[in-house]
């Protein structure tokens, strides 16, 4: 039968301030962004005299048929059509980032029960093969908390993100004058008539403006740390519970 030695061992170790990762990602290159352009375009109506005046201020050469046009000369044929174009456009998001990665905490707590069993005393000699047995039972074996492993924590942070903010004007003038004469000639109905307008001049030119302010880097809306994590924690457990019944 043998002799047997029952031997319990109970393996707990808690292993503080444990690095899971040597080289975590934090900082920039664990920044997340996201996102979305918004456009807007429109184009109101502007004055003649308005567009021509501020292509003029801006070195474009303003003839003097097109002045005379808008003071209202009458030509034989003419035609002038003012553009303003606007159009704003921005980035808005936001943003998620890791500042720093914490250390982690280990605890093992493993009861095992270990049976030895010898063989009996005087049952072999001097140079005899003996056999020694060895058996074990894991103690507490529904118990799940035998690896316990309280993660890292990360102190991290949500921000906004409002960027590439800008603003384009496009203002023109399309115009056109000549001279002719209007040709009678008989027809069906009597006498037809049909304007020629020949030498004509042109003007089509348009002046754009663009402007980028710069926006200051706003500041983080959330920025979660583990002190501040706790305090946020120990206010809720002490916080009174009230039941109806």
């Amino acid at each position: 039968m043998g002799f047997k030695y029952p031997l319990v061992i109970h393996f707990h170790e808690k292993l503080t301030q444990v690095t899971l990762d040597p080289t975590p990602l934090t900082g920039s290159g664990s920044r997340v962004n996201f996102i979305e352009s918004f456009s807007n375009s429109a184009s109101p109506g502007i004055g003649m005299g308005i567009a021509t005046g501020i292509l003029g201020a801006n070195g474009i050469s303003i003839p003097g048929w097109l002045t005379d046009l808008i003071n209202g000369v009458s030509f034989f044929c003419s035609g002038i059509t003012p553009t303003l174009n606007a159009n704003a456009s921005v980035d808005v998001g936001g943003y998620y980032e890791i500042h720093s990665l914490g250390d982690a905490t280990i605890e093992i707590n493993y009861p095992v029960s270990v049976s030895v069993t010898f063989p009996e005393m005087n049952s072999f000699g001097c140079g005899d093969l003996i056999r020694i047995e060895t058996a074990y039972t894991i103690l507490d074996a529904d118990n799940d908390n035998k690896l316990i492993v309280e993660p890292p924590f990360f102190n991290q942070e949500i921000g906004p993100i409002l960027r590439n903010l800008s603003f384009n004007t496009s203002i023109g003038v399309d115009a056109h004058v000549g001279y002719g004469v209007t040709l009678y000639y008989p027809c069906l109905s009597g006498i037809c008539s049909e304007e020629i307008c020949g030498d004509k001049k042109y003007f089509d030119f348009s002046k754009s403006f663009s402007l980028s302010p710069s926006i200051p880097s706003l500041p983080p809306l959330v920025n979660i740390v583990k002190v501040l994590l706790e305090q946020v924690l120990m206010r809720l457990l002490c916080f009174p519970v009230i039941g109806l019944q």
